[in-house]
């Protein structure tokens, strides 16, 4: 332990500042407990190669993720557009066959179900989709030496929820 302490020293020659007639302390030194605060954080060390390896090993794992996604994201549509297409067939093969009105809000409220659930099937794809995008753009922003869990991009570290992609 140090007899003298950064703090001794600023309050000694404070002293020695008044006492020699002179006002404002500040400017000539700065308290060490301010320039503490003005200090920037150390650099990160810089990523081991293990650490490039799961990273790179991470990244090709969510592109792979992102690509089933994707075709997912196709197969539903064409679900849609399917079932769309099927209930305008259901609807003039019964105006044929009946020749009379058909009661087709209950129809269309029927397919407006199916579109509800294919909805919310797209929403899920969307949101994991997102989740593995958000951890792609931190994994590249990981190029200038940062490690996980520290500030990236915007000033917004890393968290496992952010990251969780269901499974």
């Amino acid at each position: 332990m140090p007899m003298v302490t950064l703090k001794n020293i600023y309050n000694t020659l404070s002293k020695v500042i008044e006492n020699a007639g002179l006002k404002n302390v500040e400017s000539y030194f700065v308290n060490p407990d301010i320039g503490k605060q003005m200090m920037p954080p150390p650099a990160p060390p810089p990523l081991t190669p293990i650490e490039k390896i799961e990273f790179t090993r991470i990244d090709a794992e969510n592109k792979r993720k992102i690509a089933d996604l994707q075709l997912q994201a196709q197969e539903l549509a064409q679900k849609t557009q399917e079932m769309q297409l099927d209930f305008e067939a259901k609807i003039k093969e019964m105006a044929l066959k009946y020749n009379t009105q058909l009661d087709t809000a209950k129809i269309k409220a029927d397919a407006d179900l199916d579109k509800m659930m294919v909805a919310g099937d797209n929403k899920i794809l969307e949101q994991a989709t997102k989740s593995t995008n958000m951890f792609s753009q931190q994994l590249q922003g990981l190029n200038g030496n940062q490690r996980p869990g520290e500030e990236i991009g915007r000033n917004q570290p890393i968290q496992p929820s952010q990251t969780n992609t269901g499974e």
